[in-house]
């Protein structure tokens, strides 16, 4: 897949590892759509993909908002129409937002619970949906290629204890994606040659922890700080744009990460949960 000229959607892009992809798209010659809450972050974002020549809007908007990923994926069609694209071509989407927590579950609060599903589940699902719909939707004529990148985790291979609702949250991420690259690839196979379906990649792009804000906020720094378990956002950016690229349906970033992953695939999960709760014992 080229990302040259194509329009990229970046949620979480404010910092972390949504900043480091957004960065990487214009490097690769996509312009970008930068959204998140912060509207000073993406602006300064903005600002230094535009001085490298690309373009770049803001949304500042709450995906996890009842209204969040409705006014988003309106703002990409505003962005759309004022480039002479009513309907793009050639668009893309990364689902890169999302929170934690670390601790017990009986020591989540509802509202932290809601708030991890709310963000992580419920408004990338949602997003996704809206996304697909609008390129996919209309006469055959109109229809867009599209392309959805989601970062999920490695933990959505295994069971996590003391991060139990954000591990189950990347579960449900990985499962929905694969779920809808079975819907896909079926409506192409059912489309008639004067009616082919739009193309949809779809990938799922798991690292490992990352040394980013998400990381310092729930607490996770002081567990792993300084340990070769958080990796560097540029670095995972790379990779996962690379896998987009290759247009793999699913992808497990680095060799120690791919280790665990076929851990969790193959191990009891009696035994990788004991394994995982020494390790992330608070």
């Amino acid at each position: 897949m080229d990302l040259r000229g194509r329009i990229v959607i970046v949620t979480g892009a404010s910092s972390g590892l949504g900043r480091a992809i957004a960065l990487r798209l214009a490097c690769e010659g996509a312009d970008v759509i930068l959204a998140a809450r912060r509207r000073e972050r993406l602006e300064a974002t903005a600002g230094e993909i535009c001085r490298g020549g690309r373009s770049a809007w803001v949304c500042e908007v709450n995906l996890a908002s009842a209204d969040g990923p409705a006014r988003l994926i309106e703002r990409a069609k505003e962005i759309a129409a004022g480039v002479g694209e009513s309907h793009p071509r050639r668009f893309g989407l990364v689902n890169c937002a999302g929170i934690t927590y670390y601790g017990p579950v009986a020591d989540m609060t509802g509202e932290e619970l809601r708030s991890v599903i709310d963000l992580n589940v419920s408004a990338t699902i949602d997003l996704t949906r809206r996304f697909v719909l609008w390129l996919g939707g209309g006469t055959a004529a109109s229809r867009s290629d599209a392309a959805v990148l989601t970062i999920t985790s490695v933990v959505a291979y295994l069971p996590v204890p003391y991060q139990a609702v954000y591990t189950a949250s990347k579960h449900a991420l990985r499962a929905f994606n694969a779920s809808l690259v079975a819907e896909s690839r079926a409506a192409r196979r059912r489309s008639s040659v004067g009616e082919s379906a739009a193309k949809l990649v779809l990938t799922t792009f798991a690292p490992g922890g990352i040394a980013t804000e998400l990381v310092e906020a729930s607490g996770l720094d002081r567990k792993f700080s300084g340990s070769a378990f958080l990796a560097d956002p540029d670095r995972v950016a790379r990779r996962a744009i690379r896998a987009w690229k290759a247009e793999r349906r699913e992808c497990v970033g680095g060799f120690p990460n791919r280790v665990v992953a076929f851990s969790g695939r193959h191990l009891p999960w009696g035994i990788v949960g004991r394994l995982a709760e020494r390790l992330y014992r608070p």
